[in-house]
């Protein structure tokens, strides 16, 4: 397969890629688990709360901890697998547009497309210039 016709290839799926990701909708990022609260009463018999989800995920910079109702856990877990599934499309993302950056720098062009991006400097006069913008060559003396 010619360079062409890979970099088609990859502006296509790249396309892709990106109405997957916009097709998704909301995303969460953490995990979810199950904990279960166990306790002693003064007589020493032993009881067991429902297990209740909680749900851990970063946010200020800092690991944050939320206990998510029962009636709202499938719900959460729809978040998370979508942002499973953002994360894996978001790297396959990456790829395609370095890539693509990377080929299209790289990609070949006539002298004539060339001349046409150049835009001509405005300075006719030969020598080079210092800093302040006088001219260092031949026949000038020092300042």
């Amino acid at each position: 397969m010619d360079r062409e016709k890979m970099i088609d290839e990859w502006g296509k799926e790249l396309a892709r890629v990106r109405s997957q990701m916009d097709e998704l909708g909301p995303i969460a990022v953490g995990t979810l688990s199950k904990s279960t609260k166990k306790y002693r009463t003064k007589d020493g018999a032993e009881h067991t709360c429902s297990d209740s989800a909680v749900l851990k995920f970063a946010g200020a910079g800092k690991n944050l901890t939320v206990r998510v109702p029962g009636d709202k856990e499938k719900a959460v877990r729809k978040l998370l697998e979508n942002g499973r599934k953002w994360r894996e499309l978001s790297k396959r993302h990456l790829q395609l547009s370095s890539r693509l950056a990377v080929y299209g720098a790289l990609k070949k062009t006539t002298r004539d497309a060339d001349a046409e991006v150049r835009e001509p400097s405005g300075d006719s006069r030969r020598g080079k210039r210092t800093g302040d913008g006088r001219r260092v060559g031949k026949g000038r003396g020092t300042a």
